[in-house]
């Protein structure tokens, strides 16, 4: 009987050790730069629901994986007056459209838009070229993203390597929160009626943030969690940009 106990004695102590980190996932970019595409949408826009739907379907096919293309949708707040308050538009996602312009990434803001890699995507036929582009470069640095899920928020660690030489005082950083599969129900403005469901709508938008792409370095972040979230559709994404808006890496991770 004592030999039993002590077995079973060690199991729990092995079981109670695999749970404490049961809710902690890591995830790394690799050596090879991943793409971002961001989409400007509103629900107040009777022309972005086809444009999400493309979104939507593009991230289902096997030749542009979640943490290779990385979708977000970003939603703007300059349709509320048409008589919609969008309750996924921020002002800083209207400003994030903003500066893609100032960096002459497009020329005239509007919705839908895309845009892949600071650069806008038009027509959208280009994007098999556009993503092959951008998967066969070199990335400039790697990064390591660890998510601790606990009960009401996330405890996110990123550590960043230099695999190129990259100016110092040039980079930022940035985190966001996404969630898939939001159903809504408008009831007023251009989509007045319809019932629309949504995938990848950034729900968190945190930076720009301070980092030191010149040497290896870990950052901390804390993520409060929503409690509309429905968590089994979050992910977590952290990217690099450049002062003119070029992503240098990105890495995505899910809680699927």
């Amino acid at each position: 009987m004592k030999k039993l106990d002590s077995i079973i004695i060690l199991s729990l102590i092995f079981l109670m050790g695999c749970n404490v980190n049961a809710n902690e996932d890591y995830v790394s970019s690799g050596d090879t730069k991943n793409a971002i595409i961001e989409l400007y949408t509103s629900e107040g826009c009777s022309s972005c629901p086809p444009a999400e739907a493309w979104l939507s379907q593009t991230g289902r096919l096997e030749q542009y994986p979640e943490a290779e293309l990385i979708p977000l949708a970003f939603y703007v707040d300059y349709w509320d007056y048409l008589g919609w308050k969008d309750p996924y538009a921020h002002p800083d996602y209207s400003m994030r459209q903003k500066m893609h312009q100032i960096n002459g990434a497009v020329r005239t803001l509007y919705t839908p838009q895309l845009i892949l890699d600071a650069n806008e995507l038009r027509p959208v036929k280009m994007l098999p070229e556009r993503f092959g582009q951008v998967r066969s470069s070199k990335a400039s640095l790697q990064l390591d993203l660890r998510v601790d899920k606990q009960q009401d928020h996330f405890k996110v660690n990123l550590k960043s390597l230099p695999l190129k030489t990259i100016s110092p005082n040039d980079q930022s950083l940035f985190f966001t929160v996404t969630e898939s599969n939001i159903v809504s129900r408008i009831r007023a403005g251009e989509n007045s009626g319809r019932t629309l469901t949504h995938d990848y709508v950034v729900r968190e938008f945190i930076g720009p943030l301070e980092i030191d792409t010149t040497n290896e370095s870990s950052i901390d972040q804390l993520i409060l969690i929503n409690p509309e979230w429905n968590l089994d559709e979050v992910a977590v994404v952290a990217f690099v940009q450049t002062m003119k808006g070029e992503i240098l890496q990105a890495v995505r991770w899910s809680n699927k």
